[in-house]
């Protein structure tokens, strides 16, 4: 046991001191700086270790943003290594109102089903794919530092085998889920770029905020 805690922690180490890259770039876009509407946004960041084998995960990040499409409303379009998404956020329907939705689809890694561990050990023959498709709509209250959202949306799950995956294994059924949530926010952070810049992937807070929500997933 004292072996295999050397190796994990060795293992550990080789990951943080192996990061290979980190790169991130957001501007607006060139001929848009007049009225900043459009924003491109990229990065990327990678682990390896070497011992007791070598191995690796990495992703990257693409994220499209433009203001004001219609009604102040922001569209969102981005990559980020295994899901796509795009979506419209802010449409006011009112002083205080607000609606928006988004579509977004995960394929293979969705959950990270692909690597299991148990007790801190990796057990290859229980990973598996997971791929998901998600649609959102949602209505919003906002009377800062007061928010309060509606939001109801559907789901569909699938299960894969992989190629390492044990043949004794009993996958989960795929299924086909509804999900309607309801949440109450109190937001009085100062904001920070993190908030509005995809590209920024750690939070500087100072503030107070809160939340409460009540949601179900039936199937």
């Amino acid at each position: 046991m004292v072996a295999r805690r050397a190796v994990e922690v060795r293992r550990l180490r080789a990951i943080w001191a192996c990061v290979a890259l980190m790169c991130a770039w957001g501007g607006v876009a060139p001929g848009q700086a007049q009225a900043a509407q459009d924003r491109l946004y990229v990065a990327g960041g990678g682990e390896a270790w070497v011992s007791p084998e070598v191995g690796g995960h990495g992703f990257a990040l693409v994220h499209y943003q433009r203001d004001a499409v219609v009604q102040q409303a922001q569209l969102n379009l981005f990559y980020n290594t295994d899901t796509l998404f795009t979506g419209l956020d802010g449409l006011r329907l009112g002083e205080h109102l607000r609606a928006g939705g988004f579509i977004k689809g995960q394929v293979g890694f969705g959950g990270l089903l692909t690597d299991y561990y148990q007790r801190g050990d990796f057990v290859e023959g229980r990973g598996f794919a997971a791929s998901q498709a998600q649609a959102v709509a949602y209505l919003k209250v906002v009377d800062a530092p007061h928010f309060l959202d509606l939001a109801i949306g559907g789901r569909r799950w699938r299960f894969d085998r992989l190629g390492r995956t044990d043949s004794a294994l009993v996958m989960p059924l795929d299924f086909w889920s509804v999900e309607p949530e309801l949440r109450y926010t109190y937001w009085a952070l100062k904001h920070d770029a993190a908030f509005s810049d995809p590209h920024r992937l750690s939070w500087r807070v100072e503030g107070l905020a809160f939340g409460v929500e009540v949601s179900t997933q039936i199937r």
